[in-house]
C-alpha cells in the first residue's frame, strides 16, 4: 500500500509541474490568472487521477 501511495505522489508532482510548466510557457499572463482556466487544470488533473486509480486497481 505505501509503495502504491508513493508511486501516486510522484505521478501527482510529475503531472501537476508538467501542467503548470506548459501552461507557463504557451500562455499569456491574462491566461494564467483566469480562474475559468484553473478550474479547468484542476479538471483534466481529477481527470488524470481517476485513470491512475483504475489503472492501479487493474494491475
Amino acid at each position: 500500500v505505501t509503495q502504491v501511495l508513493l508511486q501516486f505522489h510522484y505521478v501527482f508532482q510529475f503531472s501537476f509541474t508538467a501542467i503548470l510548466s506548459s501552461h507557463f510557457v504557451l500562455a499569456s499572463p491574462a491566461y494564467i490568472s483566469n480562474k475559468r482556466k484553473l478550474g479547468f487544470v484542476e479538471l483534466l488533473l481529477r481527470h488524470h487521477f481517476i485513470e491512475v486509480i483504475n489503472g492501479e486497481i487493474d494491475d
